[in-house]
């Protein structure tokens, strides 16, 4: 007969036999062995068969002008149920997709391109962030590491997750040529893939100059590495009229053949003011048997010839443009974030004067606030966004005040600069 269990305790205790103790779980990180006979395998799933895995973060880069908004449309046409890509594979049910982009005006861009590809509007959506502070509420740029457990709930249910470009989202303080850093974003994003049964396609651009594919993706290599497929989209090398797309490096199965792939031009109506849009779409061509190396190394016109603009230059005015996309922002904020980036100042005063920055002060009933900081926003920022942001364009220098003041006007308007901020001096005056 088995004794009980406090029988049992009464016993061990007048027979000297001890108790046994049961270890505690340390606090914080502890380790365990976890069987390989325990896990449970699961077959690998392609959104594009050889290209894009499904349940997965995917990326997608290339210099620009190469399409690769064009073809983020076209797989997101393909997801909703439009024109299937060439050798998709299986079959399945269209899906909705969550684009989070921030190149590229979405009214203007974005939703003809997807019209244009065939994409069943009613099934896309795009992330706009709110922040709210006190009784105010405004747009800003939606960041992979403060957000990701929004980011995970806004994309249950999604078949396609697209970041149109990756490094806009990633948080400000972050230096995206750290290999760690950038693997703390990669994570989140493969884990909201992996939870919630979505495909995710970060869109990259390249760098300049020559060099294999895992080392032409723009920042760290951890992005490259995170990815379980990496798609090249350049020129065919003999023909720059030509684009081609090819898998990089694809490690869950046999990387498909490179395709190649044109544009053209299309039109598409607006149904509410049946206005007629201009777009082009990819029209998609024979495969070939390049490799994404020799796509990269391209024609002898394409490798570092006279006219291109600095490496530094380029990447500061790329990233520069994208930080203004969502509006204002100070000065000293934008001179923090690109010393993260490892962009110098004199390079990004040079990116601003490529990009016809506007900057100013902002203003307390017409006239500038004490203490006021200076604000950078761009030359297409509408007057609604100034004039909440209370800025000020900037005085004219005594010589060419005339030439400036008109050039200011131009680019800001007239009621976003306030009725005091700026009065342009008479051409005929007397500056001696």
């Amino acid at each position: 007969m088995t004794p009980t269990p406090k029988a049992q305790a009464v016993i061990d205790m007048h027979t000297g036999k001890p108790k046994p103790v049961t270890p505690k779980k340390p606090d914080g990180v502890y380790l365990e062995l976890v069987p390989a006979s325990s896990i449970v395998m699961r077959p690998v799933h392609f959104l594009w068969a050889g290209r894009v895995v499904d349940h997965e973060l995917n990326v997608a880069f290339g210099p620009g002008k190469r399409g690769k908004g064009q073809f983020a449309a076209a797989l997101a046409a393909h997801v909703t149920g439009g024109p299937r890509l060439p050798g998709a594979g299986r079959e399945f049910e269209p899906g909705r997709v969550v684009w989070m982009g921030a190149e590229g005006a979405i009214d203007r861009v974005v939703v003809p391109r997807l019209m244009a590809a065939g994409a069943d509007l009613s099934r896309v959506s795009f992330i706009r962030a709110r922040k709210r502070k006190g009784e105010k509420e405004f747009e800003c740029l939606t960041q992979i590491g403060r957000d990701g457990e929004e980011l995970e709930r806004i994309t249950k249910g999604v078949a396609l997750f697209i970041l149109d470009p990756f490094m806009a989202f990633v948080d400000s303080d972050v230096d995206t040529n750290q290999d760690s850093k950038i693997r703390q974003m990669t994570s989140r994003l493969s884990a909201i893939a992996q939870r919630n049964g979505v495909c995710v396609l970060a869109i990259a651009h390249a760098r300049k100059g020559e060099g294999p594919a895992n080392q032409k993706l723009g920042g760290s290599v951890g992005l490259y590495n995170a990815a379980r497929s990496v798609l090249v989209l350049e020129r065919l090398p003999k023909d720059p009229e030509v684009r081609v797309l090819a898998v990089a490096d694809g490690n869950n199965s046999r990387p498909a053949r490179a395709l190649t792939y044109t544009f053209e031009d299309a039109e598409v109506k607006e149904p509410t003011t049946g206005e007629m849009i201009r777009t082009s779409r990819i029209v998609w061509g024979d495969e070939c048997d390049l490799s994404a190396d020799e796509i990269l190394a391209g024609p002898v016109a394409e490798r570092g010839g006279a006219g291109r603009p600095p490496e530094a230059l380029e990447t500061a005015r790329e990233w520069l443009s994208l930080r203004l996309a969502m509006g204002p922002a100070p000065e000293s904020e934008i001179s923090r974030e690109a010393a993260n980036r490892r962009i110098s100042d004199s390079t990004l005063r040079r990116a601003k004067k490529v990009l016809d920055i506007c900057s100013g002060p902002e203003l307390e009933e017409g006239k500038r606030r004490p203490h006021a900081r200076s604000f950078w926003w761009l030359p297409s920022a509408s007057s609604e966004i100034l004039t909440k942001c209370h800025l000020w364009a900037p005085k004219a220098p005594e010589s060419g005040a005339e030439a400036l003041s008109q050039k200011v006007l131009t680019k800001c308007p007239p009621e976003a600069l306030g009725q005091n901020s700026f009065q342009a001096p008479d051409a005929t005056q007397d500056r001696s």
